[in-house]
């Protein structure tokens, strides 16, 4: 018997992808701009095609301000402001998905990530294998012969799907090292500081070695 298949996406993520990769000049008859709309269906279409799931969860940001942001202040500062024609679009997008009958979660202390990962860890406890569809690099440390990540390109036709080898490949050290990795070199899309004066093929040899921090 073929076991479960979960994919979990994270849904802010699949809405820029869909927000970018289509021109704003898409609108409906009345003139409501719908780039993210029709990207998003499209690549849910896709993607169950590709995927083949048993099972799919959409995973959202809600707040402004989760745990992290009063763990670190200046956590996320910097990041540009989010086109105010994206944000229009985004009850359209969440009633696509309600369409579609697929389940989606947030909360305003959590990031989509949180449920990512809980989520994930949850089918593959049940024997599910899970894919995560998420461009978002934190989730790499989920990866294992059950759990992969699937990184979206152009729509769905490209993805790049990395496992505990093409992680180990890519960055020389394994899922479980990623959070000591990111300790090192830091996170500038999160505003997350790194050790002065180490980047990444330094902390990959330093992990090689020492195993963790």
């Amino acid at each position: 018997m073929t076991a479960e298949h979960l994919v979990i996406v994270d849904g802010h993520h699949l809405m820029y992808r869909a927000y970018y990769a289509l021109p704003p000049s898409m609108r409906t008859s009345k003139g409501e701009q719908t780039n993210a709309v029709f990207g998003v269906a499209s690549m849910v279409l896709a993607l169950l095609n590709v995927e083949e799931p048993s099972s799919l969860l959409f995973c959202f940001d809600a707040g402004e301000e989760t745990f992290r942001h009063r763990a670190l202040e200046t956590y996320k500062e910097g990041r540009p402001e989010t086109p105010e024609d994206f944000l229009l679009q985004i009850p359209r997008c969440l009633e696509v998905i309600d369409e579609f009958g697929f389940p989606h979660v947030s909360d305003l202390q959590y990031e989509a990530d949180d449920f990512l990962c809980t989520y994930a860890r949850a089918a593959e406890g049940a024997g599910a294998r899970v894919t995560i569809i998420t461009g978002d690099r934190d989730a790499l440390q989920l990866a294992d012969e059950q759990i992969r990540i699937a990184i979206p390109h152009k729509g769905y036709q490209q993805t790049e799907y990395l496992g505990p080898g093409e992680i180990l490949r890519k960055f020389g050290v394994r899922p479980d090292q990623i959070p000591s990795y990111k300790g090192l070199v830091g996170d500038a899309s999160d505003n997350l500081p790194g050790v002065r004066g180490i980047g990444p093929k330094t902390a990959a040899q330093l992990l090689q070695e020492y195993g963790t921090l």
